[in-house]
């Protein structure tokens, strides 16, 4: 069990991790106008209308490579034998998505696709990192 909660912790926190940095590439290619805090939430509420389409999409994109980076790291550190660790990486990925969106404002196509991000792709990467069965030859 302990192998487990390891797992989801180590899992969580690389797919946390990866947002970040990958949060910081993008807004490196497409930079907040200047005077924005993104510590304050009215802050990027003002100038998150402003923000051209294509950022939100990139934002999404992080999301779905950072749910399957932990779902592939929480089913390696837990011995490939269970897939609770990625999904409840993805649940805790998600539930950390549903509260930026209660705090800042995004468009309607983001909140859905954002809720609809971790969890699916946590998964996947469980299947991309569990046991294969020997092949009977």
């Amino acid at each position: 069990m302990s192998n487990n909660v390891l797992a989801v912790v180590i899992g969580t926190a690389i797919g946390m991790l990866c947002i970040v940095f990958m949060q910081m590439g993008i807004y490196h290619f497409y930079p907040l106008p200047a005077g924005t805090d993104l510590y304050d939430a009215a802050s990027v509420n003002k100038v998150l209308p402003l923000m051209p389409s294509i950022i939100f999409v990139w934002l999404i994109l992080s999301y779905v490579i950072a749910s399957f980076l932990a779902g592939i790291m929480a089913t390696l550190l837990s011995k490939r034998s269970n897939k609770n660790p990625a999904l409840v990486c993805g649940i805790i990925m998600t539930l950390s998505g549903i509260i930026d969106i209660a705090i800042i404002h995004h468009p309607l196509w983001f909140s859905i696709a954002d809720c609809c991000a971790y969890l699916p792709f946590s998964y996947i990467g469980y299947l991309a990192a569990r046991k294969r069965a020997k092949p009977v030859i």
